[in-house]
């Protein structure tokens, strides 16, 4: 199935991850209407990388790119397999156009994350 990947951090409500197609990065961006297709993943058959629609690659955050997902009721972290930490997105809510990072796990909004099926 096909997702929009959120944030529960309430700076980044209404944006979603994706992926930029003119700087090549991952950040957070307005959620389009219809849905664009480089907002748009999909699990890989492994379960632990995130493969966005509209290129094909993997979300890649400080050089992961497979993740063990924490299911926590409606929301879930993302734990890097590459280095054990968790996918942060405090400075994406801080700046826009800042990336998210990798960082020790403390269970704040900016580390949880939910999808939007589409």
């Amino acid at each position: 199935p096909k997702f929009l990947l959120a944030s529960k951090h309430k700076k980044l409500k209404g944006k979603v991850f994706e992926y930029n197609l003119d700087t090549g990065s991952y950040g957070f961006g307005k959620q389009a209407n219809p849905q664009a297709d480089n907002q748009i993943w999909q699990l890989s058959k492994s379960g632990q990388q995130f493969v966005n629609v509209a290129t094909g690659k993997s979300l890649s955050v400080q050089g992961s790119t497979n993740f063990e997902i924490e299911e926590k009721g409606d929301y879930f972290f993302l734990k890097s397999k590459f280095n054990g930490l968790y996918v942060d997105c405090k400075m994406a809510a801080k700046k826009q156009g800042s990336p998210c990072r990798t960082w020790e796990r403390n269970g704040g909004v900016s580390q949880r994350f939910y999808r939007i099926d589409i």
